[in-house]
């Protein structure tokens, strides 16, 4: 038998006794980057899709939407192997939270079946067979831009996996593609659509010299975005300085810039470059067959009142089979000369000094664009 005794307890002194602790601040170096903005879903988007009903609007002033097939549902997928009424997204402060809603098939988040999820921008989810991507503001607006610059039809990245990895990663990435591919323009649309799009963005035109400069712009950068652009006239990146980007202490997200992945590994350390996300992006002369869809996006964003397919047969075989060494540069002169020449009254019988008046241009560089081109009379039909 167990005998218990009660003896007294020691007084408390309260005088010497322990405060109650607080808690440090936490040190922003020591942490991961987030977000802390309005990060709301306004979309959803079918998965590698380029259909004109493929982006579904969640409108922020609406609390819950209904996915399937049934003509009742706000997201609304007829014939594409969907429930009537699948799944169920409801808004939950900054998140959507999905509810399968007994559906055939299922919902599938991250490899596993669900019944219900919360999803953040940039969260893929499969409602059986249909995979969809939830889309920010930012995402939206940025997706236009991959699809231009990436195609739709291109592996390893698609538009889609880029603007899930740009939403939701922090990883380090490495563009390359000829001149005139825009590279800084993808690296900016990376970071707006970012974890970190609400900091400064760095770009870094000069690596400077000085051991204090680098070191400033280095914390400049840190938490942030630095675009690093490369080129074959300089040499190898100052070890100290990369030493310092590519630190985990300053949490640098570094985009790199360059012609060729072998540019960028005489120039950084081998093991950076090895470790960043390589996004190459095509030259326009191999993308003849998207040709037409890209001149017309271009031709839509200038309000010209023709397309690609007014052009004459003669002119349209010679706009794909143009070399558009300057790419991008190249193609947007020729969107702004024909929305330009489009608005242009009478044109095929203006002699070219009124022809170039109209359009902005010196009669020799309009002369010299038709040459280059090998336009032929009429240009439209």
């Amino acid at each position: 038998m167990i005998q218990r005794t009660n003896s007294p307890r020691a007084p408390i002194d309260r005088a010497h006794a322990p405060s109650t602790p607080i808690t440090p601040a936490l040190d922003e170096t020591l942490e991961e980057p987030w977000y802390d903005g309005d990060d709301a879903i306004v979309a959803l988007r079918e998965y590698d899709s380029e259909d004109e009903q493929a982006e579904h609007e969640l409108p922020l002033n609406m609390k819950s939407f209904r996915g399937g097939a049934s003509r009742e549902c706000e997201v609304w997928v007829p014939g594409r192997g969907l429930s009537g009424m699948h799944f169920l997204l409801e808004r939950r402060g900054r998140q959507l939270l999905l509810h399968d809603q007994h559906s055939t098939h299922g919902v599938v988040h991250a490899g596993r079946k669900t019944d219900a999820i919360y999803l953040s921008p940039g969260d893929k989810f499969t409602a059986r067979p249909m995979t969809f991507v939830a889309l920010n503001h930012e995402m939206r607006m940025q997706r236009r831009l991959l699809v231009e610059l990436l195609g739709i039809d291109f592996a390893p990245w698609s538009p889609d996996k880029l603007m899930i990895e740009a939403a939701k990663g922090l990883g380090n990435v490495l563009i390359t593609g000829e001149t005139g591919c825009e590279h800084e323009q993808l690296a900016r649309a990376i970071h707006a659509m970012s974890l970190v799009r609400n900091r400064l963005l760095i770009t870094c035109t000069a690596i400077p010299v000085e051991r204090d400069t680098q070191t400033a712009l280095v914390k400049q950068a840190a938490r942030s975005t630095l675009i690093l652009p490369l080129n074959d006239k300089m040499r190898g990146v100052d070890p100290t300085f990369a030493s310092l980007l590519f630190s985990r202490a300053y949490r640098v997200r570094v985009i790199v810039t360059a012609s060729t992945q072998a540019l960028a590994r005489r120039l950084l350390p081998r093991e950076a470059v090895d470790q960043m996300q390589h996004v190459w992006i095509r030259p326009i002369a191999v993308r003849a067959g998207e040709l037409p869809t890209l001149l017309d996006r271009l031709l839509c964003q200038r309000g010209a009142p023709k397309r690609f397919a007014d052009l004459t047969g003669a002119n349209q075989e010679r706009f794909r089979r143009h070399p558009w060494r300057k790419n991008w540069e190249e193609l947007r002169v020729a969107a702004d000369r024909l929305a330009a020449i489009a608005r242009t009254p009478s044109w095929e019988v203006l002699a070219w000094r009124e022809r170039a008046a109209a359009i902005g241009v010196a009669k020799s560089t309009l002369v010299d664009w038709h040459k280059t081109l090998k336009l032929s009379k009429p240009l439209y039909t």
